[in-house]
């Protein structure tokens, strides 16, 4: 005899069933017995399927402006492309202290008004002299590399 499933509407993300708002079938005593009562999950009606498809449409146009804004931001950095950084430097052209996120986020923001987030910055150890990628990811699929001087400072 095989399990009769009922199909429900996640209220939120479940690891093991899927992303809030999408559409699952799962077994009635599941469902009836940890789902419903947790309010992790609800009947599908008409209304919630229909109001699910404008909660997507509406998100996908938020996704549309943020991208259209990360492009246009990457099309700025682009134009600079180089950010030179000075600092004090020992004898061996090692640097006193180091170069971190905030630097480089100050940096851009100085010469670009650009105010980027601390995730968004992936850089290596930067402990000497000499020239650095910097790789930025503006979005999922929008990605811009960087380059980065770093000069000896004259007193």
């Amino acid at each position: 005899m095989a399990k009769k499933k009922i199909q429900l509407i996640l209220n939120s993300s479940q690891e093991h069933l899927g992303k809030s708002g999408s559409v699952v079938q799962v077994a009635q005593g599941y469902a009836r017995n940890y789902l419903l009562p947790q309010k992790i999950a609800e009947p599908v009606t008409k209304n919630k399927l229909s109001y699910i498809k404008y909660q997507k449409a509406k998100q996908d146009l938020v996704n549309q402006e943020k991208r259209k804004l990360a492009i246009d931001i990457k099309s700025q950095l682009e134009a600079i492309n180089k950010f030179s950084i000075k600092r004090k430097v020992s004898d061996s052209n090692n640097i006193f202290g180091s170069i971190t996120d905030k630097d480089i986020n100050e940096i851009i923001t100085q010469t670009t008004g650009i105010t980027l987030e601390k995730y968004q910055i992936t850089m290596p150890s930067i402990k000497t002299i000499g020239l650095y990628d910097i790789s930025i990811q503006l979005m999922n699929e929008v990605n811009i590399q960087l380059k980065l001087q770093l000069l000896p400072e004259t007193t």
